[in-house]
């Protein structure tokens, strides 16, 4: 499966691994950038504000640190490049799946009353109109 490379600057397919570097050197750590490097949406390794995640699967974990350090960072997207799965060996991450997955039903549900409301209020406009 191939590699994308998302960064605050674009994206780029089938990046190699001095480009890995270098957009983690770039963009990894300001509070307002961000490095995402995927398989797909549901296998991928991230830092943005100095936060690192990674996602395999169903399982989203993040790295007890904050800021975490950019070596270890570099060697944990470098890890994911490679698909040695070994970034799970290289400190103690914070299990996030249930709050992540917490925060997407909240803002479904958020979604749904806007619509509704917004709903409402159209019929009660044309119910004024009429």
């Amino acid at each position: 499966m191939s590699l994308k490379l998302e960064t605050t600057a674009g994206t780029k397919r089938h990046p190699d691994r001095s480009e890995v570097s270098r957009a983690l050197r770039d963009h990894g750590w300001a509070n307002d950038s961000f490095v995402i490097l995927s398989r797909s949406d549901s296998d991928y390794v991230q830092v943005g504000g100095g936060s690192l995640e990674i996602r395999r699967g169903d399982e989203h974990r993040r790295w007890d640190e904050t800021p975490a350090p950019r070596d270890a960072a570099e060697r944990v997207f470098m890890d994911f490049y490679e698909s040695s799965g070994k970034p799970w060996l290289l400190a103690e991450w914070t299990d996030v799946t249930e709050e992540v997955s917490t925060r997407a039903r909240g803002h479904s549900v958020l979604a749904l009353a806007i619509a509704l409301g917004l709903i409402a209020a159209i019929g009660a406009w044309f119910a004024m109109r009429g």
